[in-house]
């Protein structure tokens, strides 16, 4: 899961709760909060007698059982329950406080209540005011305690109360740090450090979109507890070099995410990503790259397009980053082994098209974005994804096709260039994925362009249609056929190949083992003329060489062709999709491109034993034409190029 580092400011992080709103003492070392004392504590609470909790003073279950009964099982074992605000609600009932009150009255053990005032007064007191309070009371076994909180002002706004390093001492919320002197005087350490842990219990961390449905970020002091559900199937999905994906299920009352999906079904779970620490040194670095990636979500996102994967929520605990995605069934490559021998029916056939035309459009949308996704309005940018693969496409379940749909993901190599910052992106210092590696990546002047996406595309369409016509094992035999020595002295099945030029020099090349594969599958059974078409189009115009005579095709371009061909597809009246007509065609070898290389592919070249290269080599682009590409793209407004003159 790479990220990109991104030069640019991070953006206002605004105050919203309790969790951002003061510096705890505690937040300094690890949480008090697990000593042995509050654990001690707890453990005496779970198991006190259980029948004692049960038993019917008055014919009614007590008030602590019916908490523990309904709290929901947290993933962390260490925060082990929580209970939603709506549950809460539907507890925490008039008639339930009294009830819990007159028990108090009735057990000798616990003593009557002070208080002057009717109960039913009394209770409706605790509801209005100190619900949450008294709840985490009867949950320590101290229910009769709320008076005295009551008497000293102590209510649920105050909550969660500051835990001191002294003593573990309670504070109120707010500039003036007021102690809770009852707990200081009547309370033991470790049961003022079970009411500071219980009462984040009840306050977990309701996970939405800013009013004006965008995504928001928080930054959360360690204690919150996130509304994460435990079940059998949560754990770590993948970890690369930046960060680990986590399965997470989220209480449904704890989200607000139900209805701004609407092309994906998510039955409340997520994927959260976790960016890995970096050391201290480098935090800024890491900070700079969390930006990075969310901007280009935040730009380029499933709200705007049904085919990019969507960001929902952003979050740092103790300067560690999060991102919160609805959870996907599956990544391109699992689907494919999960069905390793598809039917090419009409039916399939036309998901294919609709699922290749919403990447495509996808694509396109980062490639030449609406006005209306940029700003500020000086800055003209333009978007990259820049690692497109079949790990990168996520499957959903939709609510508009059974079948699925494909999703564009991991924009985290993708770069928003600026042209204030003319930044050259290059190729050294980035990760790549060996296998869909374009030409230009080793030569003088390469780096992640757009065109760069089109080949990867191109790469990634050719595998789609390998599966879709012979199965994962069309797919297998592509790799084996591509497998070939490469620089660094293993064996690499990238699409293209390095050649030694007699008399001097090197070109590049696709491999004929590609254009082999794509003969052989014009030539299968089940080739339709919309296959046919599709392959035209890889070949001819997305895996391709660069040179002064040849650019790949824009993603723009791209579109309008698999829209008139989806279009094709959709016709019932027509044959295009459905009949399968196998065309002879010889592999078509285009001219290598003539290549210089960087400095370390030079140095890697000196000890390979090459293919020596006969005929005849196009003439390569510049390393000024291949460092310039995108950047005629760019195109701003005079007025706007004043501005940044006179900001240089």
């Amino acid at each position: 899961m790479p990220i990109l580092p991104v030069a640019m400011e991070n953006p206002d992080i605004v105050v919203e709760d309790f969790s951002t709103d003061i510096q705890y003492e505690s937040d300094q070392i690890e949480d008090s909060w697990e000593s042995e004392s509050t654990n001690v504590w707890e453990n005496h609470i779970d198991n006190n007698d259980l029948e004692d909790r049960q038993k019917n003073l008055l014919g009614h279950k007590r008030l602590g059982y019916v908490l523990h009964e309904s709290a929901c099982k947290h993933e962390d074992s260490n925060i082990r329950r929580f209970w939603s605000p709506k549950v809460l609600d539907e507890l925490m009932t008039l008639e339930r406080i009294v009830e819990e009150l007159n028990t108090y009255q009735a057990d000798s053990s616990i003593g009557p209540l002070k208080t002057n005032d009717s109960v039913h007064a009394l209770a409706l007191t605790i509801r209005s005011h100190h619900r949450n309070i008294f709840v985490i009371l009867t949950l320590l076994n101290k229910g009769q305690c709320i008076e005295q909180l009551i008497d000293e002002g102590i209510r649920d706004e105050h909550l969660p109360l500051i835990e001191s390093m002294s003593q573990s001492r309670l504070y109120r919320r707010g500039r003036l740090r007021q102690e809770v002197s009852y707990f200081s005087k009547h309370w033991e350490t470790y049961e003022r450090e079970a009411f500071a842990k219980e009462q984040y219990r009840l306050m977990p961390i309701v996970l939405d979109m800013q009013p004006d449905g965008t995504v928001k970020h928080k930054t959360f002091n360690s204690r919150v507890v996130l509304p994460f559900v435990k079940q059998s199937g949560s754990g770590e999905l993948e970890q690369g070099g930046y960060g680990v994906v986590k399965r997470v299920m989220v209480h449904p009352d704890c989200h607000r995410f139900q209805d701004v999906l609407q092309s994906i079904q998510t039955d409340d779970n997520f994927a959260l990503k976790m960016l890995l620490q970096t050391p201290k040194q480098k935090q800024s670095e890491q900070t700079i790259a969390f930006w990075g990636e969310v901007e280009m979500l935040k730009r380029f996102t499933g709200f705007s397009h049904d085919h990019l994967v969507t960001l929902l929520m952003t979050w740092t605990i103790n300067h560690q980053y999060y991102l919160l995605f609805p959870l996907a069934g599956c990544d391109l490559d699992q689907y494919w082994l999960k069905y390793p021998q598809p039917i090419v029916d009409f039916d399939n056939v036309r998901w294919i098209s609709k699922q290749i035309l919403g990447m495509t459009s996808a694509l396109k949308s980062i490639h030449d974005p609406s006005s209306n996704t940029l700003h500020p309005p000086q800055e003209c940018r333009y978007g990259k994804h820049g690692d497109l693969k079949p790990d990168n496409v996520l499957w959903y379940q939709s609510p508009t096709d059974e079948r699925g749909i494909l999703v564009l993901a991991d924009l985290g190599l993708s770069t928003l260039n600026s042209i204030l910052s003319r930044s050259n992106n290059s190729n050294n210092n980035m990760h790549f994925t060996p296998m869909y590696r374009s030409p230009e990546c080793d030569l003088q002047g390469g780096k992640i362009s757009r065109s760069y996406d089109i080949w990867t595309f191109g790469c990634l369409l050719l595998e789609l249609v390998c599966w879709a016509l012979g199965g994962q094992e069309a797919r297998t035999e592509f790799s084996k056929d591509r497998m070939s020595p490469y620089l660094t002295g293993t064996c690499s099945d990238i699409f293209f190949d390095i050649q030694e030029k007699k008399g001097g020099g090197h070109v590049v090349l696709v491999k004929k083992q590609v254009t082999e594969h794509i003969a052989k599958l014009h030539e299968h059974e089940n080739c339709s003329e919309y296959f046919h078409d599709l392959l035209y189009l890889i070949e001819e115009e997305m895996v391709v060489t660069l040179s002064v005579n040849k650019d790949r095709i824009t993603a723009v371009d791209l579109f309008k062709r698999m829209e008139r061909m989806h279009s094709k597809v959709t016709d019932y009246g027509s044959d295009y999709a459905k009949l399968h007509r196998r065309k002879s065609r010889p592999a078509v070898l285009y001219d290598p491109v003539d290549a210089v290389f960087k400095s370390r592919v030079r140095k890697g070249l000196q000890n390979t034993n090459l293919v020596i290269h006969k005929g005849t080599s196009q003439k390569a682009k510049s390393t000024q034409e291949l460092e310039e590409l995108d950047d005629d793209w760019v195109v701003i407004r005079d007025t706007e190029l004043d501005g940044w003159n006179r900001n240089k």
